[in-house]
């Protein structure tokens, strides 16, 4: 496990949820919803990382991402 790598894409999560935000009051919502889900991308990629002994944590951190995956998807289709 990189420390190093984990705070860096922390970090990156961090600024896209920011930017996310900001999107969503002053761009447009899609926009946010995609900073969202690269932000949501990246938290599983570091629980993946700081997880990696643990299999049935992260079964249940894929599982977890995978159902607001498809709640997400499921809302964009049904905005458009």
């Amino acid at each position: 496990m990189d420390i190093k790598k984990i705070k860096l894409l922390a970090i990156l999560s961090n600024v896209l949820i920011v930017l996310g935000l900001i999107s969503l009051f002053f761009i447009h919502t899609i926009v946010a919803i995609i900073f969202f889900l690269l932000s949501l991308g990246l938290s599983l990629v570091v629980f993946n990382m700081m997880f990696n002994g643990k299999k049935w944590i992260r079964i249940i951190v894929n599982a977890s991402y995978a159902i607001v995956l498809i709640i997400v998807i499921a809302v964009l289709l049904a905005m458009t």
